[in-house]
């Protein structure tokens, strides 16, 4: 078949087929062919504002991706845009153009991205504050609670930079909602100590917790009654471990806490004084307390006194940690998490009895080891 432009003695036009080979677009991309082994990059050197470092790698098996060169601090780096045909040229080209003003102005993108991938996820800042500080605290078992049971499932897979402060106050309404107003708010309290400890281990800037609106609790008072401390008492006389109820009958008399009976070592007590001298290292205001017992010849010291002779230190095999069990087998109505029932501790029940023999309440406080006003 004749071609009809010879005929009329006129030359193919060839115009549209020069500009489209002049150009770095989606028609010269298309028709790239792969390399036999490898991958090529073909860099934009068409038209007439090529951006410098732009291109498209080729790899042997016939993917094709708009990559970045630059070069920083001496170092030159290469940046993965996104694949084609899913990103087209004229959209990688303008995103090459942001990014190297970003370049040009001292920053390296590269390097933002890669951090933000290898960046601590939430189950991470759940590992370290479990070792470098719950470990460190009375109520350390708690905390690993309320990590393992609700905020790694929630959470765990974040990174910790992504929280934001509607991540964690959503949460807190969730477990108001369907745990509670007092569990949802000491994880909150959780929650804020763990991203501020985040901060100080440079994970990230800010906290994301602060500002929750903590739910309103109801302070709770409880103490044991007449009737009930004769019961308890009565229990702990007819308990095997007489070690171990003598560590609850130490409790009840001077209204020490948990950890300081458990604590406890004999060069601390002066029982021909009846005076127990408390260190620093073992009190929650970490100075020196000393307790003395006002009623040096009560039936409850004399019945307290002959067996704490006895008593093992921290470090002996039978620790009288399990005589607070007594406490909970004895009186069951004062385990907590019933509703409506408040827990019942020792140190509540002697407050009430020194204010109720007339102490006045700064003495009453310093008994206990709280700052007096």
């Amino acid at each position: 078949m004749v071609d009809t432009n010879l005929l009329r003695g006129l030359a193919p036009d060839r115009t549209k087929n020069r500009k489209s080979a002049d150009r770095f677009d989606d028609h010269f991309v298309r028709e790239l062919q792969p390399p036999a082994a490898g991958n090529r990059v073909h860099y934009d050197r068409r038209g007439k504002e090529p951006v410098r470092g732009f291109g498209v790698r080729v790899t042997a098996a016939g993917s094709k991706s708009f990559v970045l060169n630059y070069t920083i601090a001496g170092r030159e780096r290469r940046l993965t845009i996104g694949g084609y045909p899913a990103w087209s040229v004229a959209a990688a080209r303008e995103h090459a153009k942001s990014l190297r003003r970003r370049i040009d102005s001292g920053e390296d993108p590269l390097a933002t991205k890669e951090a933000d991938r290898t960046a601590a996820t939430v189950l991470v800042l759940c590992d370290r504050y479990l070792a470098d500080h719950a470990s460190r605290k009375r109520t350390g078992k708690q905390d690993r609670a309320y990590i393992e049971r609700l905020i790694r499932p929630r959470l765990g897979s974040r990174k910790v930079q992504s929280i934001t402060f509607s991540d964690l106050d959503g949460l807190h309404r969730k477990l108001t909602a369907a745990n509670g107003p007092y569990l949802a708010n000491r994880v909150a309290a959780l929650l804020s100590k763990m991203f501020a400890l985040a901060i100080r281990w440079g994970m990230r800037p800010d906290n994301p917790a602060k500002g929750i609106d903590r739910n309103q609790e109801e302070k709770r008072y409880r103490y044991l009654t007449g009737d009930e401390l004769r019961r308890l008492t009565e229990a702990l006389t007819a308990y095997p471990n007489q070690i171990a109820a003598s560590a609850v009958r130490l409790l009840l008399l001077t209204g020490a806490r948990r950890g300081e009976v458990l604590g406890a070592t004999w060069d601390q007590f002066d029982l021909e004084r009846g005076i127990w001298c408390k260190p620093s290292s073992h009190t929650k205001q970490k100075r020196e307390h000393r307790v003395q017992c006002r009623h040096r010849r009560s039936s409850c010291w004399q019945t307290c006194e002959p067996r704490l002779s006895a008593m093992p230190g921290p470090a002996a095999s039978s620790h009288p940690r399990s005589c607070f069990l007594v406490a909970a087998r004895m009186v069951p109505w004062s385990r907590s998490g019933r509703p409506g029932r408040a827990s019942v501790g020792p140190r509540n029940s002697t407050a009430y009895a020194f204010t109720t023999c007339g102490t006045p309440t700064p003495a009453c406080s310093q008994a206990r080891a709280y700052r007096c006003p």
